[in-house]
């Protein structure tokens, strides 16, 4: 074999060998945890206090979404083009993730819990990353009080958007 080639994989074992090392230490999300609301939420002072991560799902959420209704599209570039706490790398969420972020009162009715802030009055509905099968034009959307619903579509439909962060499973969308 020569050297070269012998250079060569010996580079490409190097690389498969630290990806397989980087990629075993990654935390993958984590969806057994239940803790009570009071220790669920935390305000994380490393984005200045404008987001709060969510310790049942490992999801960052911003803290107070923005008040104005939009277009689904606009929504998802909007959450793309965010900066919370001077940090990027925010979407739209997952029907299942919206839902999920909800705290449920004893008798079942779902709410938003005190440690988000929403500013102008409006609470919800918010726009999902999940699509509505079989119709790609429509767009799940969830309200304050954890009811799943459908938009008037993507296109025409104006809902609010509720940036996250964290790993994307595309299996929900």
């Amino acid at each position: 074999m020569s050297s070269k080639r012998r250079t060569w994989l010996s580079a490409i074992g190097a690389v498969l060998v630290t990806g397989g090392l980087v990629t075993s230490t990654v935390e993958a999300q984590v969806w057994d945890k239940n803790y009570p609301e009071a220790a669920r939420f935390q305000k994380l002072a490393a984005f200045q206090n404008q987001a709060v991560l969510d310790k049942n799902t490992g999801l960052v959420w911003e803290q107070a979404p923005g008040p104005e209704l939009m277009l689904w599209s606009d929504a998802a570039g909007w959450c793309l083009a965010k900066t919370v706490g001077l940090t990027r790398g925010w979407r739209l969420p997952s029907v299942m993730e919206l839902v999920s972020v909800l705290a449920v009162e004893p008798g079942g009715q779902a709410f938003v819990p005190p440690v988000f802030t929403f500013a102008g009055g409006f609470v919800a509905p918010w726009w999902t990353a999940t699509t509505m099968a079989p119709d790609p034009g429509t767009a799940w959307t969830v309200d304050d009080r954890g009811h799943i619903i459908t938009s008037g579509g993507k296109q025409f439909g104006t809902n609010l958007a509720w940036c996250v962060r964290g790993p994307m499973q595309e299996s929900v969308y």
